[in-house]
């Protein structure tokens, strides 16, 4: 018998033990999931025999086998490693927490500093509780601005729909600003240069209500 049978049948032999073993786990399982009527000591018990009986199986199988010389390859390897002391070990986990409380910090800033910028600087913050009118300043209460979607192109319909919607019902002492944010952009047609809007945001109006 050449080299190359003896390994197929091996690896056959190999193949079958595996596939005994996860049938004699899946009976264990099929057999407590489907036995109800039997007392629960009894179904555990079939589980129990399924499980230990799949792991015996392939425990003594040629890959069982070289599964436990990898394990113990593994355990030995991990005596090997020289492991932090006590000490050392809150002294880095202090160092991540005070890593993670800056980053917390780093951000949280940043998220202010953006916020402050679009809001205040670039959509104006001017009528943040009412502005003059006094309706609006007894209501109380701070505005804040809302992105409102629209189909592209229609953002200027949509604020002046959004905004006769407010005149009509009378809700002005509510609402502070619709607008469509833009910027003018210089483009050169035919030589000449010509100036022209852009959106900054397509699709959206934005409105600030409370």
């Amino acid at each position: 018998m050449t080299t190359q049978n003896i390994e197929t049948v091996g690896s056959k032999t190999a193949s079958a033990l595996v596939a005994l073993a996860v049938a004699a786990v899946l009976a264990g399982v099929l057999g407590f999931s489907f036995m109800t009527d039997q007392p629960m000591l009894t179904r555990v018990g079939i589980l129990a025999g399924g499980l230990l009986l799949g792991i015996g199986i392939a425990w003594f199988s040629p890959p069982g086998k070289r599964f436990l010389a990898f394990a113990r390859e593994a355990y030995d390897e991990t005596r090997r490693v020289v492991w932090p002391s006590r000490k050392e070990t809150v002294n880095m986990t202090g160092i991540v927490f005070a890593l993670v409380v800056a980053m917390a910090l780093f951000l949280f800033i940043v998220d202010k500093l953006l916020e402050w910028g679009l809001y205040d600087l670039l959509l104006g913050g001017s009528d943040e509780r009412g502005g003059d009118d006094p309706e609006a300043a007894n209501a109380g209460g701070a505005k804040r601005w809302y992105v409102v979607h629209a189909y592209s192109g229609m953002e200027k319909s949509v604020a002046k729909a959004l905004q006769e919607r407010i005149d009509r019902e009378g809700l002005q002492p509510r609402f502070g600003r619709i607008l469509v944010p833009t910027e003018e952009v210089v483009e050169v047609k035919g030589g000449k240069k010509a100036i022209s809007e852009r959106r900054l945001y397509s699709a959206t109006c934005w409105s600030k209500w409370k």
